[in-house]
């Protein structure tokens, strides 16, 4: 009996001992889940801590990118902007100080400190590896990829490492090519008339007659002048923009008369004669030996250029110039000058290359003189009918005296050499008459202050060539230099090839029925450009600004009219693109002010670069400030009264009814310079940031 409660005892024994053993384990393995338990709660707290931490630093890096005073001092911004192949890995650990950033990050880290002792470091940094190249653009700038994040962490002796990243794009508000000019005209339309822009009616002064279109006067940036003109890379690396016309036929631009408000006196050779208390402009084109009653001297045959003024129209007696070319094939067309100031007027000069057919068009006084004086009887060469020139040339001395010709055909006959047959001769190099010259000729004269008759031995190569033409030449109308990766030589390409690729810089697309319909407008032709970019926060009506922040596609299948119908405060480079369909502007978009540094002159520079764009419209400004490139694959039209554009425009064609309205157009300075390797050219950059970020690990 006692055996067996011996035993008994000793079982019971063993099983206490196994179940204070299995107690004691369960309690081990209980403790140790709670541990683990903890480990992962707080390893959840610091992840989330993290995460809140990486969307602060990503927004602030965002915000450093839309600054214009950024708190590190423009560092990320350079490291973007430079070209692939220079974008170097960079590190920096986020500012702690009393900076905005810093209290956030702290109040995001608060409650994790106060449970345990949380340490932490933020940096960022930017690898050449995590970005693509643009293959479309011709600005190696032009990239998109991520910027890095990584936050190292220390929390109750556990260190850990997160690594996040951000996508990026950089676009630039610049276009291959087209943005170095200031005016681009595709098909001027001078095959139909060549004479067409000549409409504009002013006084010998250089004012307008009232009642007269009104010109359309350019300010191309960068003064030139001087030596420097001379100098083709000069109107390369300058902050000035160029002028095109394109076109297989000539377009004659006729100059204007005088030093007011629209002439274009700077343009021609004319000196101050003190004896004559006024400007003359007689050139010698040739010498000729003669004797006379026995006295020996030279015949010099002279011409004097001029612009061209309504002299009649103002009142002018006698009519002097105009009486000049009376008769001529081209009376008709002497009363009128262009609609266009390519280089500005004389009070405010801005000479720059044109390139394409562009003639100049000028009014040439072509006569002799003698030394001794008195040799013979200085006279101007008229226009003569073909039935006047045996008169007018008659070895008859009776004849050509009764007509009051005796010295001129004295002149014509003996010293010239012509005769009877040679009036064809007579009238292309010797006659007064409508005279056209290529455009940059005036660059010559400009460069030397007039003060220089025959300017072009200054000139070489290309300038050379299309200085003298007096006809079309192919070298007109092609590049004479590298640009926008276009090479020297090449023809400058149609308006829709220079655009094809533009809609690949594009960072938003809308579409317009999707727009439409949310604006409450499904189907409409007509509708506010502003409301439908509010839709997406472009803009802001609130503040009235426009932060397009790189270039924003407008998707349509039909033709849409988008009015600009709200003032327009824009606060970031970039553009807008739409696919089909018109843009009227009818109230002002202002850009700002180019804040200059010592020595750099930007007058009337917009701080910020807008390009407006109808691939398939017009674009239509009413009397607005425009601080915006106008590119349109149609016509850029200018309503009643007078816009005030600081940008550039380029359309296909040219309504001739722009002239009603006349137009201020500034170049925007900032768009001048090719793209370039240097990363501190940031003026035309856009940095689009999706500051939410991506949890790596």
């Amino acid at each position: 009996m006692r055996k067996r409660f011996g035993t008994v005892l000793i079982t019971v024994l063993i099983i206490f001992v196994l179940v204070f053993m299995i107690g004691m384990g369960f309690n081990r393995f209980s403790s140790s889940i709670r541990r683990q338990t903890n480990r992962t709660g707080e390893a959840s707290l610091v992840e989330l801590t993290v995460q809140g931490l990486a969307i602060a630093a990503f927004h602030k890096i965002q915000f450093d990118l839309l600054s214009d005073d950024p708190s590190d001092g423009g560092r990320m911004k350079k490291a973007l902007a430079s070209p692939k192949p220079y974008l170097k890995e960079t590190a920096y650990v986020l500012d702690r100080g009393n900076s905005g950033f810093a209290q956030l990050a702290e109040e995001l880290a608060k409650p994790l400190k106060e449970l345990g002792n949380l340490k932490y470091t933020i940096y960022y940094q930017v690898d050449d590896k995590d970005f693509i190249s643009d293959l479309s653009a011709r600005d190696a700038r032009e990239k998109e990829g991520f910027i890095r994040l990584r936050i190292v962490t220390s929390y109750k002796k556990i260190d850990d490492e997160f690594l996040f990243a951000c996508k990026v794009k950089v676009t630039s508000a610049w276009i291959p090519l087209l943005s170095k000019f200031n005016l681009f005209i595709e098909n001027p339309e001078s095959d139909i008339d060549k004479w067409r822009f000549n409409i504009v009616r002013t006084k010998p002064d250089g004012d307008r007659i009232a009642g007269s279109a009104k010109p359309i006067v350019l300010d191309n940036g960068t003064r030139l002048s001087g030596k420097g003109m001379m100098d083709l890379n000069t109107y390369l690396q300058s902050r000035v923009g160029w002028v095109f016309f394109g076109g297989n036929a000539p377009t004659v631009l006729n100059l204007a008369q005088g030093t007011n408000e629209f002439g274009e006196f700077f343009h021609l050779y004319e000196t101050w004669d003190t004896a004559l208390a006024q400007f003359v402009g007689f050139y010698e084109t040739a010498y000729f030996n003669y004797s006379h009653n026995g006295i020996s001297g030279l015949v010099a045959t002279v011409q004097w250029d001029k612009g061209i003024a309504d002299e009649i129209g103002a009142g002018a007696y006698p009519a002097h110039w105009f009486n000049i070319i009376k008769g001529t094939p081209d009376e008709l067309r002497m009363t009128r000058n262009s609609v266009f100031r390519l280089y500005g007027t004389d009070k405010q000069q801005t000479p720059t290359i044109v390139l394409g057919k562009v003639f100049r068009g000028m009014i040439s006084a072509r006569g002799y003189q003698t030394s001794p004086k008195g040799l013979i009887q200085a006279e101007l060469f008229q226009w003569v009918p073909a039935n006047q020139w045996p008169e007018y040339i008659s070895y008859d001395s009776s004849i050509a005296g009764r007509n009051g010709l005796a010295s001129i055909a004295t002149a014509a006959r003996k010293i010239l050499g012509l005769d009877e047959g040679d009036l064809n001769v007579y009238r292309e190099k010797y006659a007064s008459q409508a005279t056209q010259q290529g455009y940059n000729a005036s660059l010559a004269f400009i460069a030397t202050n007039r003060t220089t008759a025959d300017p072009y031995k200054n000139f070489s190569g290309w300038f050379a060539k299309v200085m003298q033409a007096n006809r079309d030449i192919g070298e007109m109308a092609q590049l004479p230099v590298n640009l926008g990766g276009y090479k020297a030589g090449t023809q400058i390409p149609a308006l829709n090839s220079i655009l094809q690729g533009l809609p690949a810089k594009a960072c938003f697309s809308i579409d317009i029925d999707q727009a439409l319909a949310e604006i409450n407008k499904k189907g409409a032709l007509q509708a506010s450009l502003l409301d439908i970019l509010a839709l997406r926060g472009i803009y802001r009506k609130s503040s009235s600004t426009l932060d397009p922040d790189g270039w924003i596609i407008i998707k349509s299948r039909s033709k849409v009219k988008l009015v600009v119908d709200q003032p327009i405060k824009v606060v970031s480079n970039g553009g807008i693109i739409l696919e089909q369909g018109d843009i009227l502007i009818a109230n002002d978009i202002d850009a700002g002010n180019y804040q200059n540094k010592p020595g750099d002159e930007r007058n009337n520079t917009p701080a910020h670069a807008l390009q407006l764009v109808a691939l398939n419209g017009n674009i239509a400004a009413g009397a607005c400030k425009i601080d915006a490139a106008l590119i349109a694959n149609g016509n850029v039209l200018f309503l009643k009264e007078k816009p005030v554009i600081r940008g550039a425009v380029a359309t296909k064609w040219f309504d001739i009814a722009n002239a009603s309205a006349g137009a201020d157009l500034y170049y925007n300075q900032n768009l001048a310079l090719e793209a370039t390797a240097q990363p501190d050219h940031l003026e035309l950059l856009a940095f689009k940031l999706n500051p939410t970020p991506v949890y790596l690990k």
